[in-house]
């Protein structure tokens, strides 16, 4: 990964940080909707956007506008005592753990999957219910790998979609 690209990506998640209690409440109302229809928050996510640069591909720009709206729904990652999930795989692990019953950690794993699956606005909603349920149970996201995975979700070999999955099994992380 190239180092300048993690950087710009740590500066737009820091300029989301600084967003005003109004504003992220306009982000949430934008939340599972096409770029465009509100004209103040495209200007809010075109001044977020200048943190990186403007030669990034078409991928990066939409992953940014995705964790934009996302970004209010859950803001556990302030609260670093939590720790923070390497991906949304390892938040769905932490989340199906934390299930009491055997019925809700299936439930968990399917929707899961079902989110691994998914394209277009099917996936942006999947994307949507996630970050809602692990703020939910009161786990974080880590928006500076998320913005990178979902920059990358498109590429050949689905190598994103893979680093989730094995995440979300524990595979790797002697579990």
């Amino acid at each position: 990964m190239k180092p300048e690209l993690q950087k710009c990506t740590r500066c737009f998640v820091r300029a989301l940080t600084k967003l005003t209690a109004t504003d992220l409440q306009r982000l949430r109302n934008e939340s599972g909707r096409a770029r465009g229809n509100d004209v103040a928050v495209n200007d809010l996510f075109n001044d977020i956007w200048r943190a990186l640069p403007r030669r990034e591909p078409y991928q990066m720009r939409r992953a940014c506008w995705l964790v934009t709206t996302l970004f209010p729904w859950n803001r556990r990652h302030l609260d670093q005592a939590a720790g923070l999930p390497e991906s949304l795989g390892e938040g769905f692990a932490r989340l199906r753990r934390s299930a009491r019953k055997d019925e809700d950690r299936k439930r968990i794993e399917h929707r899961f999957l079902r989110l691994l699956d998914a394209h277009g606005q099917a996936f942006e909603d999947g994307l949507l219910d996630a970050v809602r349920l692990l703020e939910r149970k009161s786990i974080p996201v880590h928006w500076e790998n998320f913005v990178l995975d979902l920059a990358d979700w498109e590429s050949p070999g689905q190598f994103v979609q893979q680093k989730w999955f094995r995440d979300f099994r524990g595979l790797g992380k002697g579990e």
